[in-house]
């Protein structure tokens, strides 16, 4: 028997994150990353859970990431603001 706690299926591994962060930063347009950054910034964004958060959670999938669906209700905030943060102060 190995020692080696087993990861949670509800955590994206900080790996697993960046190349997420990464390919949302491809997929959606620039206009709405910057969108994302000045509402994260005013701490809104989880109001858009339902719509703009199934956009995301799509968006993984359809990129071929298989994060269970709990960890993605979690996760997809983070994603998409760190994705929309890297593209806007990118300049």
């Amino acid at each position: 028997m190995s020692d080696v706690p087993k990861p949670s299926p509800f955590e994206i591994s900080e790996e697993d994150k960046e190349k997420a962060i990464q390919y949302l930063a491809k997929v959606f347009p620039k206009k709405t990353l910057k969108e994302v950054y000045e509402i994260s910034k005013k701490g809104y964004l989880d109001m858009y859970h339902m719509g703009f958060g199934m956009a995301v959670r799509n968006a993984l999938r359809k990129g071929g990431f298989k994060f269970n669906d709990i960890a993605l209700d979690g996760y997809w905030d983070e994603l998409i603001t760190e994705a929309a943060r890297r593209t806007v102060e990118k300049r």
